[in-house]
């Protein structure tokens, strides 16, 4: 067997192929693809970045006095309703886990063509280049009350996976067949 056609085998569903060996296939699929574009995420290094300095004219609107810092890892600092704050925006607030595991599903979907899973992975990156800056900025605005704590620790992560969620049953239901 030529090796492309073995590849073709693993990265397309077959037909007639039983149910349980496409799920294999697929979670197979997406642990490697999602490790491959976490680890090239975290070498560019970028995300953190970028959130921050997207985030930041956010937080001004919200009525935030804000400014960024450049410290290991950007910091948004500032004043809200008297209180100082110092918000260290590092990989995990830059969202490369949840990004990497989003293209790693569009990628692994074996039942979608090539050119699908590309428009799938670039709509994934737009959306959470979008949204992530929101979140933050959103979480910010909260700082000094009492529900801050709640916002970051849970609010803030659940969200990221429920943009990851429905970006990808909105791109594989969209991009269906027919």
């Amino acid at each position: 067997m030529k090796l492309s056609l073995a590849v073709e085998r693993i990265v397309f569903k077959q037909k007639r192929e039983p149910a349980w060996h496409d799920a294999l296939l697929f979670l197979v699929l997406f642990t490697v693809f999602s490790s491959a574009f976490y680890l090239l995420l975290s070498a560019w290094g970028g995300l953190p970045g970028f959130a921050a300095s997207t985030a930041l004219p956010l937080t001004h609107s919200f009525g935030l006095q804000t400014s960024l810092e450049w410290k290991e890892f950007p910091h948004i600092t500032g004043w809200h309703d008297g209180a100082w704050f110092d918000a260290e925006i590092n990989s995990l607030c830059g969202g490369a886990i949840e990004l990497a595991v989003l293209l790693g599903l569009v990628a692994a979907s074996r039942d979608r063509s090539l050119p699908k899973r590309l428009v799938g992975i670039i709509a994934g990156v737009v959306a959470v280049l979008i949204f992530n800056p929101i979140r933050i900025a959103l979480t910010l605005s909260l700082y000094g009350s009492p529900s801050f704590v709640l916002a970051h620790d849970v609010l803030f992560r659940i969200s990221i996976v429920a943009i990851v969620l429905g970006v990808y049953a909105a791109w594989y239901l969209g991009s269906r067949k027919g």
